[in-house]
């Protein structure tokens, strides 16, 4: 705000949101799967909700917010658009407990040309995506003392069986990436 780039405004999660939850409560038997939540209001209705659909966070909005980036950091062109410290906190403690799903990886990247743009004339992404792993290792696992095994839940497993894709698993002799 501070460099007059818009955010934007709580109502475009909220309202969308909020019709979503009603139309999973109406048709249960439908899988409806709720990507990017970005918000704590966002992340607060889902838990309150009764029929919780399965959702997804993006990674950066676990990693960084509008307190911990500077002016001219790369992370604030992001859609949905980066939130406070208490939205990255809220969305961390609600896939913690599992009202959201999972986490997704879904951003757009940017080149490196791209990315030496002035912020406001650069386009929404990022640059980066081989850091996703060791930035959410560092947050969740260190920081934050999440089990391992629950990272990789929200990382690997829980986004697999969301889009119906078989679990990925460790075998002898296997060069699969997790």
């Amino acid at each position: 705000l501070r460099a007059g780039w818009p955010q934007d405004p709580i109502s475009s999660e909220i309202i969308p949101l909020t019709q979503l939850i009603e139309l999973n409560r109406h048709y249960a038997s439908s899988e409806i799967i709720l990507m990017n939540i970005s918000t704590a209001k966002g992340a607060e209705l889902l838990r309150n909700s009764l029929e919780k659909p399965s959702s997804t966070v993006g990674w950066w909005h676990l990693i960084k917010d509008s307190s911990s980036l500077s002016m001219t950091d790369f992370g604030w062109r992001v859609l949905p658009s980066i939130g406070s410290y208490i939205d990255r906190k809220k969305l961390i403690e609600c896939l913690f407990d599992r009202t959201i799903t999972a986490v997704a990886v879904n951003s757009v990247g940017i080149s490196g040309e791209q990315s030496k743009l002035p912020p406001d004339q650069r386009p929404a992404g990022l640059t980066g995506h081989q850091l996703v792993l060791a930035t959410l290792w560092e947050e969740l696992v260190i920081r934050e003392g999440w089990d391992i095994e629950l990272l990789w839940e929200v990382l690997s497993f829980a986004p697999s069986r969301m889009l119906g894709l078989h679990e990925e698993r460790l075998q002898i002799e296997s060069n699969r990436w997790l």
